[in-house]
């Protein structure tokens, strides 16, 4: 039985399905990171209410009612706050975010982290402010095993070794993590632009000199 039965923040809806005559059902994440499923009745009515702020690709302020059975919740409020509308003009862009959506929807649900919706709504604004689309999809990905714990932040290699400046490092794909590798694409310079990628919000990194460039190597070498 939860404690809490009512909710009211902010929500990203990361995909839907249609059910009976007029309602749907909506996955959503959290501004805390929880992710819920949520019945929106009569949504698909011409007259609703709620259908402006149930949108995906979209943050919506969202009032929830949870029954005490603990079943299904209940939009019962519903308001959109910011519409990723670029994302919708752009087929690669509107890829990409149902990539992450996707992503997000089948990795992260029970986690509870809000670093995820934190990241999440980053990636998708800057999708929808025309940004690049190889740094956002590396900075999201990076971001995201970290917060899985699936790697180590880059501050030491696969060995446990903590990362020397004058080294050059491969990606262990079985590990994830750096591996000393004379022959390695990460040198000083790369090892830098990671930590930037785990350290800045996706705003700052692309403002940094050549993020592109340095993005399509991590991308390459990391199989992301």
């Amino acid at each position: 039985m939860r404690e809490v039965n009512e909710f009211k923040g902010l929500a990203m809806v990361l995909r839907g399905t249609n059910y009976g005559e007029a309602d749907r059902i909506l996955q959503m994440i959290l501004e805390d990171g929880r992710q819920e499923s949520a019945i929106v009745k009569g949504v698909r009515r011409s007259k609703s209410k709620l259908a402006g702020g149930t949108q995906v690709l979209a943050v919506n302020l969202v009032n929830l009612h949870f029954s005490r059975s603990g079943k299904m919740a209940t939009v019962t409020g519903a308001k959109m706050v910011m519409f990723f509308d670029k994302i919708l003009a752009d087929y690669g862009r509107l890829q990409m975010a149902y990539e992450l959506l996707r992503l997000v929807s089948r990795r992260a649900e029970g986690l509870d982290d809000a670093r995820i919706f934190q990241i999440l709504q980053q990636a998708l604004t800057e999708l929808n402010n025309l940004g690049s689309l190889v740094v956002v999809r590396t900075w999201f990905l990076v971001n995201f095993y970290v917060i899985l714990g699936e790697n180590n932040g880059f501050e030491v290699d696969v060995e446990g070794f903590v990362v020397a400046p004058d080294l050059r490092y491969g990606w262990d794909l079985d590990q994830k993590g750096l591996v000393r590798s004379e022959n390695g694409v990460f040198g000083v310079d790369e090892i830098k632009f990671l930590r930037c990628l785990v350290g800045f919000s996706l705003g700052k990194v692309m403002r940094i000199r050549d993020c592109e460039e340095f993005a399509k190597k991590i991308s390459r070498e990391m199989k992301m």
